[in-house]
């Protein structure tokens, strides 16, 4: 047997028991994996879950303040527009006057 004999069988069985011990490696990596990729997926769902209910209380938070300020809004509005009515009808009511005051004189109004 010459060195080169000697050389090529201990690669030959280094390679060997290289092989065993990396495809039993990786074969408890991809059942941990699978463990892993599992474990993370509930994670995430986790979070997922808990980032929507947060969100949804601070749409309902949100929701709450929008609507009190339109119902504010609707109460200034309403009144306002009642103030600008009853002011109408005094200006209404006045300009009758006026133009009766005038027709009793003699005058004869522009119509309006």
């Amino acid at each position: 047997m010459t060195i080169d004999s000697i050389v090529s069988i201990i690669s030959l069985a280094i390679s060997v028991v290289a092989v065993y011990f990396a495809s039993k490696k990786q074969s408890s990596e991809v059942d941990n994996i699978d463990a892993d990729t599992i474990s993370t997926l509930y994670d995430t769902i986790s979070k997922q879950d808990k980032f929507y209910k947060e969100c949804q209380k601070e749409s309902e938070i949100q929701y709450q303040k929008l609507k009190k300020d339109f119902d504010e809004y609707k109460r200034v509005m309403n009144s306002q527009i009642e103030y600008l009515q009853t002011e109408s009808t005094r200006w209404r009511i006045w300009a009758e006057k006026l133009n009766k005051q005038l027709k009793d004189n003699g005058i004869q109004p522009e119509p309006f």
